[in-house]
């Protein structure tokens, strides 16, 4: 049951890890539990963006552990949930018109100053 677990549409990325550790602690891996456990995990996610991050990283590396994964996993989890919210209209921008007849965009006058005419070649200044 453990190797063929799979994460369900309506399971988080977390709910997802916590049943693994369930199967998993039933099963006695020993020494090797961290190592099953990271890779189940990612191909019982199932194809997807949230696998296809999983994927990109090196797990023969020791910095790859199954909490490392789990942050990338819930963190592109909350990303995928924010752009659906974003491209389905739910994002709201709120702006003020201008009264009509008055001009929004006025031009700086810099406090009053006239800009300055260039004259010449410019030059290029840094510090020193």
């Amino acid at each position: 049951m453990f190797y063929i677990a799979k994460k369900t549409d309506d399971e988080s990325v977390a709910q997802w890890s916590a049943r693994l550790r369930d199967f998993a602690s039933k099963c006695g891996f020993g020494t090797e539990l961290e190592v099953v456990m990271r890779d189940v995990f990612v191909v019982g996610m199932g194809s997807g963006r949230v696998q296809d991050r999983l994927l990109e990283e090196d797990t023969s590396s020791q910095t790859v552990t199954l909490v490392k994964l789990v942050e990338i996993a819930t963190n592109k989890e909350a990303t995928i949930n924010a752009s659906k919210q974003w491209t389905a209209g739910d994002a709201s921008i709120n702006f003020t018109r201008p009264k009509e007849g008055e001009n929004h965009h006025k031009a700086d006058k810099g406090r009053g100053r006239q800009p300055r005419q260039r004259q010449g070649q410019m030059r290029c200044l840094r510090a020193r």
